[in-house]
């Protein structure tokens, strides 16, 4: 399994300052869309989160919990699966020292034994220094630092698997050649992940066209969802054999 771990103040939500009740909640503008794309490429969703909050009295660990579960349930409405949320109570100068409190690994690592993460082939997503020195400390190699939005982010990720795709093209010795722009939408059976498509009717799936195998048959890149008008994102993962 590989996962995307995920800050919560400042990349999930609105860092107004300890938020720890639900009327104090506000979702990030992009939040949807970068978890949308990101399940669709693979990734279970974790989010680790710092809440000295709870340490220092603003809030309590309850009022954390039916936030949690508030938050989770507005992210499945929206087809998003939350699969765990980890987060470290204390404040080192109240509390005393822990190996929970991010940039310290802790909260990852008890992940990755529990869930058997992929640490290599996961990525952390954070709006300050300690989310990225935890990741690193935790064996993540790729991490996207949340700058003035997520929309940046989304493009950061795009443009990395978009140049994924390319190596794994050149490995296939298929000389990509051609602008992202011809979709088409073919019927594509149960086997989706594999390399061979169109033995049912099930659902229509967008796909990019890229070379022409015969008069019908085409090569293509299997597109996951369309997040706004006339942008796709890729899955990354396979090719395509489609009639249309």
């Amino acid at each position: 399994m590989k996962a995307a771990f995920l800050d919560r103040d400042g990349v999930i939500n609105e860092d107004f300052g300890y938020v720890g009740k639900v009327k104090d909640f506000k979702f990030k503008e992009g939040i949807f869309e970068l978890l949308k794309l990101l399940q669709d490429l693979g990734y279970t969703l974790f989010i680790v989160t710092n809440q000295s909050g709870i340490a220092r009295g603003y809030y309590t660990e309850d009022d954390f919990h039916k936030l949690t579960q508030w938050m989770v349930e507005e992210f499945k409405k929206r087809g998003i699966e939350i699969k765990d949320v980890r987060f470290c109570p204390h404040h080192p100068d109240i509390t005393g020292e822990c190996e929970c409190r991010k940039p310290k690994p802790g909260m990852i690592l008890d992940l990755a034994e529990k869930y058997g993460i992929d640490l290599k082939n996961s990525i952390m997503i954070g709006d300050s220094k300690r989310d990225i020195e935890a990741a690193i400390n935790a064996g993540i190699c790729k991490t996207y630092f949340v700058k003035k939005n997520l929309y940046e982010v989304l493009d950061e990720i795009k443009l990395d698997y978009w140049n994924e795709l390319k190596k794994q093209l050149d490995k296939r010795d298929i000389n990509l050649k051609f602008k992202p722009r011809d979709v088409v939408y073919v019927y594509m059976g149960q086997n989706v992940g594999s390399e061979q498509f169109g033995k049912g009717k099930e659902f229509l799936r967008p796909v990019l066209i890229f070379k022409k195998l015969s008069k019908s048959t085409f090569l293509g890149i299997p597109l996951t969802s369309k997040i706004k008008e006339g942008v796709f994102y890729y899955n990354f993962n396979f090719l395509c054999i489609c009639e249309v």
